[in-house]
Formats: C-alpha cells, sequence, structure tokens
C-alpha cells in the first residue's frame, strides 16, 4: 500500500489521467505478491536465500498470468519492477525502453518505501537521507525523468518542514525547489546555538551553494 502510494504522487507528477493512476496503483498494490510463494525467512539472508527471495518478480508474474490476457500487462510489470534502465536489473537484466514505465514508477517507490521503514536488522531511514542515498546511488539506474518526479513528489522537505542547515542553522521550508527540490527556500529562525533569531531571514539554498540540508529540525529546538 505505502508504494501504491508513493506511485500515485509520481503518476500524478508525471501527469497521468486517471485511469492510468487507477492501473499504476493496481500494479502497485500487487507487484509483490509472488512474495507469498516464498517461506519467511528472518533477515540478514544468506547468498542462497537471497537467491531465492530474487525469484519473487518471477512468481508475481506466473500468479497475475492466471488473470488472463487481459491482465498480461500487469503480469509484465509486476515481472519488471526489479528492472533498471541501465540493464543492471533482474531477473531479464532489460533496460531502457523494453522496462515498462509503470516497472519504473514502482522500482523507484520501491527502494524509497523499503528504506524509510523499519526492518528486522535495521531502524527507518529519514526521508530526506533517503532521497539523497537514492539520487547519489541510483541516478544510473533510472530514467532521468523518473528521477526528476521522484524529487519532485517525495523530496522529503515539504512546505512548513524544520530542517538543520550545514550552519548548524534551524529553519523552515517556505518554497520548494521544482529544478532541484534538494535545495528549498528557507526561512532562518535559529543560529548555529539554538537561539532565536530577532527577525527570520530568507535564504534561497538555490543560490546558496556552500550550504545545504543536513537533517531534519523542529520548532521545539529552537530556544527563546
Amino acid at each position: 500500500l505505502n508504494v501504491a502510494i508513493y506511485a500515485l504522487k509520481l503518476g500524478d507528477i508525471l501527469g497521468y489521467p486517471l485511469m492510468k493512476l487507477t492501473d499504476l496503483a493496481l500494479a502497485a498494490t500487487l507487484h509483490d505478491i509472488g512474495m507469498t510463494w516464498l517461506p519467511e525467512t528472518p533477515e540478514p539472508l544468506s547468498e542462497s536465500e537471497r537467491a531465492l527471495v530474487q525469484q519473487h518478480p518471477v512468481h508475481s508474474h506466473e500468479i497475475l498470468r492466471g488473470l488472463g490476457p487481459t491482465w498480461e500487462w500487469l503480469a509484465e510489470v509486476a515481472l519488471q519492477h526489479h528492472e533498471r534502465e541501465d540493464g543492471t536489473g533482474y531477473p531479464k537484466g532489460l533496460s531502457g525502453e523494453h522496462i515498462h514505465e509503470y516497472a519504473k514508477i514502482i522500482g523507484i517507490c520501491d527502494i524509497y518505501e523499503a528504506m524509510t521503514h523499519t526492518r528486522p536488522n535495521r531502524g527507518a531511514f529519514a526521508p530526506a537521507d533517503t532521497v539523497r542515498q537514492i539520487f547519489k546511488a541510483e541516478r544510473g539506474r533510472f530514467s532521468q525523468a523518473i528521477l526528476k518526479a521522484f524529487l519532485n513528489g517525495l523530496s522529503g522537505y515539504p512546505v512548513g518542514s524544520w530542517v538543520r542547515l550545514s550552519t548548524k542553522e534551524i529553519g523552515r521550508v517556505i518554497t520548494t525547489n521544482k529544478a532541484n527540490p534538494l535545495r528549498p527556500v528557507i526561512e532562518v529562525w535559529a543560529d548555529a546555538s539554538g537561539a532565536k533569531l530577532p527577525q527570520p531571514r530568507l535564504l534561497d539554498l538555490n543560490k546558496e551553494i556552500l550550504l545545504h540540508i543536513t537533517g531534519q529540525a523542529t520548532k521545539k529546538a529552537i530556544t527563546e
């Protein structure tokens, strides 16, 4: 369900009409149905267990093909959601236009969902940290259009959120930057010690290349 919600955000940014959004949501909801054919295995996985888990797209494809020819597209999307733009994915090593766009969207949302939620062997990553890590590690494995939609839809810095800057100052996001979602306009409320400023000041991170956001913050961290 989380992946479906994230996928809908990306589909909306990509301009999908209602019918395509409906199909995308259905595919995102069912993409991992093949996991039901696998035994429950605690993490961390052994090499043999990991190889077994990597068969789940094939299982999903087999299950969804059983719905009949009308739903062949749904089975194909499930089969391809771990394929990557540069051909480094699985199970077939497809690349570029050979991968269904729904599968590309679901693929990046699946990574985001996994990283931002607790797993047996680790805690959850903060949304903003997750976006940075995905953009750094996966940028060559997804198309530019999908990456741009992902950054705009799940930037981790929505308007009104509180953040800490590399200067240790604390501020609030007042405007997002669609061209560069990781560098919004900030209203700085506190200095490096956390003391409240006499008057908030505006800071456009897109123009301040030496500054960046280091993490989330709260208004409670500001001292009067």
